[in-house]
Order: structure tokens, then sequence, then C-alpha cells
């Protein structure tokens, strides 16, 4: 095991082991289900009058997705941190795990953002249909894979 995941993720129990493979599998369809759901929430809002709200809910189905992962090796992650240490030191995807590092960097700055308008929604817009989905479509082409 990654000695970083393991001292970051296992030791301070953000992230803990399945007993059955049945319990993995569960919140792999959980954290899946709520990804989906979290993304349609973000493409409703940025059709909304609040869509500067939208990479809120698209950072979590991001997050959710990668869980929903995770779930399918084994772990279910209780910390935002430890998912893309999982990524990048597990699974080798450092790629990965920098677009969620920096999606939730994003997702911080429009909690703090100043005088939010609907009409200002291009950043949000760029971020739920290129970050984000792009993210997601990777992440079911590796569940696709770990699946087979």
């Amino acid at each position: 095991m990654d000695e970083k995941f393991k001292e970051e993720c296992i030791d301070k129990e953000n992230a803990v082991a399945f007993k059955s493979k049945i319990e993995a599998k569960k919140k792999f369809e959980e954290y899946n289900s709520n990804a989906a759901y979290f993304l349609e929430g973000a493409k409703n809002l940025l059709n909304s009058s609040t869509p500067n709200l939208a990479p809120e809910e698209g950072f979590f189905a991001m997050e959710h997705k990668a869980n929903a992962l995770i779930a399918l090796h084994g772990y279910n992650i209780k910390s935002h941190e430890c998912a893309p240490i999982f990524l990048s030191r597990i699974l080798d995807r450092k790629d990965l795990a920098k677009k969620f590092s920096e999606a939730f960097k994003i997702r911080v700055s429009y909690n703090y953002k100043l005088d939010l308008k609907a009409e200002d929604k291009e950043e949000a817009e760029s971020f739920i249909n290129k970050d984000v989905v792009s993210f997601i479509e990777e992440i079911d082409k590796l569940i696709r894979e770990k699946e087979k």
C-alpha cells in the first residue's frame, strides 16, 4: 500500500476498507447515483437564475464519481483530501488528481465570490461543460475497465 495513502487516509480513518464486496458494490451504486444527481443539478442551475451555484454542485458530482471508483477498489472515502491521493498514488492518475484538486479550489472560490450575478455565468458554464463532464467521463472509463 502507498505510504501517503496509508498515513493520510487509512491511519486517520479518512478511508476505510469495506468488509465485503457486497458492501463495496452498494456504496459504489450510491456514490454513482449521487454523482449523476449532482451533475444534473449543476446543469439545471446553469439555466436558472442562480447559475453560479453550479460549480459547487459540479464539484460534488466529481467527488461522488471519484468515490464510486474508489469503492470499486475496496475503500470508502470519508474526506475529500483522500480522493486525489488515491487517484494519484494508487491508480497513478496524477492528471485526474490534479483536475479534482483544481475543481475543489474553484468550488471554494465560488463560495467566497461577492456580487454573484446570473448574467456572469460563462465561467460556471465552462467549468461544468468542460472540466466536470470530462472528469466524469474519464472516471466512467476507469469504472468500466474495473468492472470487466
